[in-house]
């Protein structure tokens, strides 16, 4: 596989011009914290951008403030669709089920406090 290719899997194709061995554009990391990844991109043609960095569930993209869909990139990697021009893009991850997990365990201790003060008072 060419060096400037990926194989991404999305259920539409994005629109991706021919480069014809022309450079598509330039990327750069502004910041990279495990939690939120930003990065400023300037492409010549649709392209797709891969930030070859775990893809899990939980990881939300941005285009220019606006939300875009992330596609599996390279079996593994996230991937993000981008139309020609300059763009900013912010990768933030939120752990899946974590609000659940904290509202049940709240509602476990407090059980668990209520039945132990019962006990006490009896």
């Amino acid at each position: 596989m060419p060096q400037d290719a990926a194989i991404v899997e999305c259920g539409t194709p994005p629109p991706v011009a021919d480069s014809n061995g022309a450079a598509l554009g330039e990327a750069a990391i502004v910041s990279y914290a495990p939690e939120r990844v930003e990065i400023r991109a300037q492409v010549a043609s649709y392209a797709i951008l891969v930030l070859n960095d775990a893809f899990y569930q939980g990881w939300t993209a941005r285009v220019d403030g606006s939300p875009v869909a992330i596609m599996p990139a390279n079996y593994a990697v996230r991937g993000v669709p981008l139309p020609p021009g300059d763009h900013t893009i912010l990768f933030t991850y939120r752990t899946p089920g974590l609000v659940l997990g904290g509202c049940l365990s709240s509602l476990a201790v407090l059980g668990s406090t209520l039945v132990a003060a019962k006990r006490c008072w009896c």
